[in-house]
């Protein structure tokens, strides 16, 4: 499948009619690295145009299309993409309209040979004659969600989306095909049952620490005592519940709300906080047990929402049960 000739066109790209600010953006990614590789231009039209000039021209498809040959989308998820070539057609389709970015990058890299480094380092092929083979790539993360700590990915969003990245830190605009939103991110305990508003009448809800609740005040034996929750409390996970199915309905934009320890030590030492990690071989025996409750109540009237938590200081290891 010849795409450029010595300058010379040999393909068009294809989008739909309809087609999003995301597809647009992605067509035009595709057209501006094809020109920086061949000086060939290859240009963008609507579905409805039907055949572009040559009868004998290959099409790139980007998006959805509806043109013969077009592959299902059956099967992906997390942004899952498909590259495929069907006879004289190129078709390059993405579970939604951030995956069809990700798709032409996944092009430009796996199979022309691109190379993006950072967000100001990359390497583009020269080619005077661009001819591809056939293509069949079906791709599927097994990570739903995608974000690495570094300034390089969250200041530039053509860097992040090159990356295949997709987390709440970049807060990609619609052209980028947006982000998976975060409701809380980490260490949510202290904001969904908060000290200063429940330990004078409620000391029972937060952390024992050696025979003592402590609300994160000053001690003179443990110093800035910081405390946790008590997670084997029962009214402790009904106000948890409450608040973050009151979160799910106030930021219907996020997918996924966090349910985490804050970010310190201090787990609850009382006896059934105790029984339970020594059961489990571990802290993150109470904070599972907890964390799965509560994702099972919201579960039942919000199924598309993730509860998260983490594996953090002192529930890094993996409980037995």
């Amino acid at each position: 499948m010849i795409l450029a000739n010595h300058g010379a066109t040999r393909a068009h790209i294809i989008v739909a009619d309809e087609a999003s600010a995301a597809t647009w953006r992605a067509a035009e990614v595709l057209s501006s690295y094809l020109y920086e590789m061949t000086g060939a231009n290859l240009t963008i039209h609507p579905a409805s145009r039907g055949t572009i000039g040559n009868q004998d021209a290959a099409e790139i498809c980007v998006g959805q299309t509806g043109r013969a040959g077009e592959p299902e989308l059956t099967g992906l998820k997390n942004d899952g993409y498909i590259l495929k070539t069907v006879g004289n057609r190129l078709f390059i389709l993405g579970e939604n309209d951030r995956a069809v970015l990700h798709a032409v990058y996944a092009f430009l890299e796996d199979v022309l040979g691109c190379r993006f480094f950072t967000d100001t380092v990359e390497h583009v092929p020269q080619r005077a004659y661009l001819a591809i083979g056939e293509v069949d790539k079906k791709v599927v993360s097994p990570f739903e969600y995608r974000e690495v700590f570094g300034n390089v990915c969250y200041d530039d969003d053509e860097f992040a989306a090159k990356r295949g990245l997709n987390g709440q830190g970049y807060r990609m605009d619609e052209e980028h095909g947006g982000s998976i939103l975060y409701h809380g991110f980490v260490h949510t305990f202290d904001v969904l049952v908060p000290a200063k508003e429940y330990f004078a009448e409620h000391p029972e809800y937060f952390s024992m620490i050696d025979g003592k609740r402590y609300s994160g005040e000053t001690d003179a034996t443990h110093g800035f005592a910081r405390t946790q929750l008590c997670l084997t409390n029962p009214d402790v996970l009904k106000i948890v519940i409450e608040k973050t199915r009151k979160n799910i309905e106030e930021h219907p934009e996020c997918t996924i709300f966090s349910v985490s320890q804050m970010d310190w030590y201090n787990p609850c030492q009382c006896p059934e906080c105790a029984r339970v990690d020594a059961e489990e071989g571990s802290h993150m025996g109470t904070m599972l047990r907890f964390v799965n409750e509560c994702a099972d109540f919201v579960a039942e009237e919000f199924p598309h929402v993730i509860i998260e938590t983490l594996a953090y200081q002192y529930t890094r290891q993996a409980p037995k049960i």
